[in-house]
C-alpha cells in the first residue's frame, strides 16, 4: 500500500443515490465475499490516496451496516439526496479541506485498478500548471473517476444541484489533461442488473488470472 503524501488527494465516493433500477444499493453489490464500496476504499488506499468521503443517502443505515469495514473513511449523510447526484458531490465538498484536491468517484464504477487510480493520482501530481482536471480515456471514450484540483472546489459548490458535473469540468477543454488508460472499470457503469452480471463476470474472469 502507497502511503499517502500530505497532499494526497481525497476520494469522494458519491454513493446517496436509491438505486432503482438495480434493485439494490450500488455500494452493496457483492464481488467475492466484499461490497462494491468496500472495494473502492481499498483500491484507492493502495493507490496512495488519502481516506475516502462517502456520501450516503438513501438506504444509508443498510449501507453502513452492512458494507464492511468503513472506519477508514469519513461518512457523510446527505439528507437532501434526492436533489440529484450534484447535491451529493456539494455535500461531500463542504466537508473537505479546502486546499485538498479531489477525486469524483461514483459508486457504480467500482472495478477501477488501484494501478490506474494511482497513474490518476501521479498525473495530477505531474501536470501542467494550467490543467486542474484529470480524467481517463479508453478507446477515446471519457470515464470516471476525474480528478480535480482544490482550485475548483468553488466552481463546483456554486452548480445548482441539477446541473451536471461536467459542466465544471468541460468549462475550459484546455484546462483538462486526458490520461490513456486501458482499465475497462472506467467506462463500466453499473446501472442495471444486467450490467451488474456483466461486471461480475469480468472480475471473476481476472480473479481466476491472478490465482
Amino acid at each position: 500500500m502507497t502511503p499517502p503524501s500530505p497532499r494526497a488527494p481525497v476520494p469522494l465516493v458519491l454513493a446517496a443515490g436509491a438505486s432503482t433500477r438495480m434493485g439494490v444499493p450500488k455500494a452493496l453489490l457483492r464481488f467475492g465475499g466484499r461490497s462494491a464500496l468496500s472495494l473502492i476504499i481499498d483500491s484507492c488506499l493502495s493507490a496512495g490516496y488519502a481516506p475516502a468521503v462517502i456520501v450516503l443517502g438513501a438506504d444509508a443505515r443498510r449501507v453502513i451496516e452492512a458494507a464492511g469495514d468503513l472506519r477508514s473513511a469519513n461518512i457523510v449523510i446527505h439528507e437532501e439526496w434526492a436533489s440529484g447526484r450534484t447535491s451529493s458531490l456539494k455535500a461531500g465538498l463542504r466537508t473537505m479541506a479546502r486546499l485538498a484536491p479531489f477525486l469524483i468517484f461514483p459508486v457504480d464504477h467500482p472495478l477501477i485498478r488501484a494501478g490506474t487510480l494511482a497513474s490518476l493520482r501521479k498525473a495530477g501530481e505531474t501536470a501542467p500548471p494550467h490543467c486542474r482536471v484529470v480524467v481517463p480515456i479508453i478507446g477515446g471514450r471519457r470515464g470516471h473517476p476525474v480528478l480535480c484540483d482544490a482550485s475548483l472546489r468553488n466552481e463546483f459548490l456554486a452548480l445548482g444541484d441539477e446541473e451536471p458535473a461536467r459542466a465544471v469540468t468541460g468549462r475550459d477543454p484546455g484546462r483538462v489533461l486526458e490520461l490513456d488508460v486501458s482499465d475497462p472499470g472506467v467506462l463500466e457503469n453499473l446501472d442495471a442488473p444486467e450490467d451488474y452480471e456483466q461486471a461480475l463476470r469480468r472480475w471473476e474472469m481476472e480473479e481466476a488470472e491472478r490465482s
